[in-house]
């Protein structure tokens, strides 16, 4: 039911996180050599977790800005189960609900599942559709949202504690004046370099937000922004238009057109 795509392992390549229902296993699919996947669940650790779900919407993103990034599902059944959360949801529809999921992380593309320790997100069960990620209060933390049947939609406002610096990129397309959806935008600062699609349409029956989220970790200055368009041209971005290096910690817009472009 739901599909988000990220670099997990940091190599430049896209890898694509698959949910199934709860008797199965949802599925990493990890990209390598380029255009060719392989079932990468087991070695991510994302086989390893102490409750399984029928999953909907999901969404990699670098939640804590170290630098990795991190993985959210929510959960819902589609058939009869054991119930859950029955004193808010009902004799009916707990029988249909179950606990999201959260993973952090590691690096190398390797998770550990940190559920337990965010109760507000993945604790009390529900019957949970659509995941929506989106730094809604522009503090470079990203907010999710879940819908659910037979209740209200969850706005869970990210307080994660010492989360690192951060960027988000609006690749904008003045001749359409539209963001430019298929882009892919690559960030490069403090040594390390990090990789995003721009496509809001991830997850389940959702729309996202349509900026790139980049978590710097350390990093305090950006070293460059490349943006490859989607009819394959791609451009650089070195600094702001005074002349000065782009600092971490900001919300841009890079414009096609406005920078050099590249073989």
């Amino acid at each position: 039911m739901g599909v988000t795509l990220g670099d997990v392992d940091g190599d430049g390549l896209f890898d694509v996180f698959v949910t199934h229902l709860t008797d199965e296993t949802n599925t990493l699919w990890r990209q390598g050599p380029r255009g060719s996947f392989r079932d990468g669940t087991l070695a991510a650790g994302l086989a390893e977790t102490p409750a399984r779900g029928t999953g909907f919407g999901a969404f990699l993103s670098d939640f804590d800005c170290d630098g990795q990034l991190d993985l959210a599902v929510v959960n819902g059944r589609v058939y009869i189960g054991e119930p859950c959360n029955e004193a808010v949801l009902g004799s009916y529809w707990s029988h249909f609900a179950e606990t999201n999921r959260l993973w952090a992380g590691e690096g190398k593309g390797r998770f550990h599942d940190r559920s337990a320790a965010d109760a507000a997100f993945a604790g009390d069960g529900a019957v949970s559709r659509g995941l929506i990620c989106a730094d809604l209060d522009n503090d470079g933390g990203l907010d999710l949202i879940v819908t659910t049947v037979a209740g209200p939609a969850r706005l869970y406002r990210n307080v994660a504690p010492g989360r690192g610096h951060w960027l988000s990129v609006r690749a904008w397309e003045p001749k359409l004046h539209r963001d430019a959806y298929g882009a892919a935008v690559t960030v490069r600062a403090g040594g390390k370099k990090w990789v995003r699609w721009l496509n809001p349409g991830q997850s389940y029956l959702c729309s996202n937000d349509p900026r790139a989220h980049f978590g710097l970790g350390d990093a305090e200055r950006i070293e460059s922004i490349e943006v490859a368009w989607p009819d394959g041209s791609r451009e650089e971005f070195h600094n702001l238009a005074s002349g000065q290096p782009i600092p971490a910690d900001k919300a841009i817009t890079v414009s096609r057109g406005k920078g050099p472009l590249l073989p």
